[in-house]
């Protein structure tokens, strides 16, 4: 699967239910905007791939029975590594 132009296949990452040091996650925690970038376009800065990511706008898709979102590189609000 290959991203196209100025796109970004991200892919979610799961929320871990509890902290490091045993606290409980409430369920309800907005997680669901943290990706992994899976594919960048030709066109996108090649720092993105392989980064984690938090964006702001994107459209779900379901590829082989995994969840993925696509994405424009200005949509990319912070990198986290």
């Amino acid at each position: 699967m290959q991203a196209y132009g100025k796109n970004l296949i991200l892919r979610p990452i799961k929320g871990k239910d509890r902290t490091d040091t045993g606290l409980w996650i409430p369920s309800d925690t907005d997680t669901k905007n943290t990706c992994d970038v899976v594919s960048i376009g030709p066109e996108v800065d090649k720092e993105l791939d392989g980064k984690k990511v938090i964006f702001r706008n994107a459209n779900s898709f379901t590829y082989r029975g995994v969840d993925y979102f696509v994405c424009k590189e200005e949509e990319i609000l912070v990198v986290l590594g």
